[in-house]
């Protein structure tokens, strides 16, 4: 059971949270550090609207891979600095015997996940939809330096883009 809820306060991952963790008596705080990364001009159009209304943008955007050049949008720089923002509050706000519940979005979960990783590079990571990520963290330990961060006891994936309850399937 969670002892701690967070969502993102946007509609369909707040609905999703209060879905999920209805059975339990948490409240659920809203975080507006967990909402999806602004995409600027992007925002609320289609992939057909984009490439007719912003050509040179879009073929920037996948040249590059970044939002960076689009008008308004957050950088990359800046999302990282918000994942950074996002873990630091974890880690920081918790003992090892909570167990926290984040609700959030695939792009800024995705940085999430590679700075709990502690990896430079971006991997693609396809998010699906509700898919769960478990990681036990020792809170206590996790600004230690040495031999502390290759203790694979102290850091453990358990669950990783796991998506099985949408098809039935089991372990």
């Amino acid at each position: 059971m969670p002892t701690h809820i967070y969502s993102s306060p946007l509609s369909r991952v707040l609905e999703t949270a209060q879905i999920a963790s209805s059975i339990w008596d948490n409240p659920i705080e809203l975080w507006d550090e967990l909402m999806e990364h602004d995409v600027g001009v992007f925002s609320s159009l289609t992939w057909a609207e984009i490439e007719e209304r912003y050509p040179e943008q879009i073929r920037d955007f996948k040249a590059k891979g970044t939002f960076d050049a689009i008008e308004g949008a957050e950088t990359h720089d800046e999302i990282l600095v918000r994942a950074g923002t996002i873990v630091d509050r974890l880690i920081s706000e918790h003992e090892n015997d909570d167990r926290v519940l984040v609700f959030s979005h695939g792009g800024i979960l995705t940085h999430v996940i590679y700075r709990l990783l502690g990896t430079d590079r971006l991997w693609t990571l396809r998010i699906r939809n509700t898919a769960i990520f478990e990681f036990s963290i020792d809170v206590e330990k996790w600004h230690e330096d040495g031999r502390t961060r290759t203790n694979f006891d102290l850091w453990s994936i358990i669950r990783f883009n796991d998506a099985r309850h949408l098809d039935g399937s089991e372990e």
